[in-house]
């Protein structure tokens, strides 16, 4: 059973350069189109990180450790196929899109907890699944459901739905706030399946970050506490040229049982 939150610690340790909670202003979305690799160009409506001062809102913005993600996602393509897939934070929803546009995967189920965002995801979906008529283009079944991390409620009703664990969580620039790293992992430790030694792949949560306020060490922390070893992967090994600041690509599973 998974562990539920009943405290959050450490409220103002968080991002000083993001001020998320004196974000003023109203949604006005511009509208994106990114190519990675062979698949489709992906279309997003969303906010440059320009307007990340104004806008209340941050599942509206374009965080940029979407894009190291969404990197690895194309150059990784046995990692994803077949799998069912859950992306944690989606936001404007660009890696969890591009994996249904890849066509990889037997699923996609992209989640937030802000009503406003879901909306957004919702129409970033239809955007890239549906042609002009309606008509579904892609075959991969591609959802959008609410998702609180370390809400007990919240992640009872989303297993009801959906099942109980899979094998493949994604997230990008999800370690912004410290407070919020524990909760991440409860919800991890939640969804995701545990070993099947006979499997191909094992169950992984993939990360991407920017490490803004060296959330690095408690995030490291958490995911020990709940049961998950670590590797970092290479950027040069995946992207051709390496942003600044560079960000972080993690790869979570679980701790084999002695």
């Amino acid at each position: 059973p998974f562990q539920l939150m009943d405290h959050i610690e450490d409220p103002l340790e968080d991002d000083a350069d993001l001020d998320l909670n004196m974000f003023q202003g109203e949604e006005e979305l511009d509208d994106f189109t990114f190519q990675f690799g062979e698949v489709q160009p992906v279309k997003i409506k969303g906010e440059p990180m320009e307007r990340q001062h104004i806008q209340h809102v941050t599942g509206l913005l374009l965080w940029p450790a979407s894009h190291a993600l969404c990197h690895f996602i194309t150059h990784s393509p046995d990692l994803f196929k077949d799998k069912n897939v859950v992306e944690l934070g989606s936001g404007v929803g660009l890696c969890g899109i591009l994996c249904a546009c890849s066509d990889q995967c037997e699923s996609v189920i992209l989640t937030d907890h802000d009503d406003r965002v879901l909306d957004l995801l919702a129409q970033n979906l239809s955007l890239n699944i549906h042609d002009s008529d309606g008509t579904k283009t892609r075959r991969t079944l591609c959802k959008v459901d609410k998702l609180a991390w370390g809400d007990h409620a919240s992640i009872t009703a989303f297993q009801l739905a959906h099942g109980a664990r899979v094998p493949l969580l994604i997230g990008s620039d999800l370690v912004y706030v410290r407070a919020s790293v524990e909760p991440l992992f409860v919800t991890v430790d939640a969804l995701l399946m545990h070993e099947d030694p006979l499997a191909r792949h094992r169950p992984s949560f993939i990360l991407s970050f920017i490490d803004r306020c060296n959330h690095y060490p408690h995030l490291i922390e958490m995911a020990d506490k709940h049961g998950f070893e670590h590797t970092q992967v290479p950027l040069e090994t995946f992207m051709k040229e390496i942003p600044s600041p560079a960000p972080r690509l993690m790869i979570f599973t679980r701790k084999w049982s002695s």
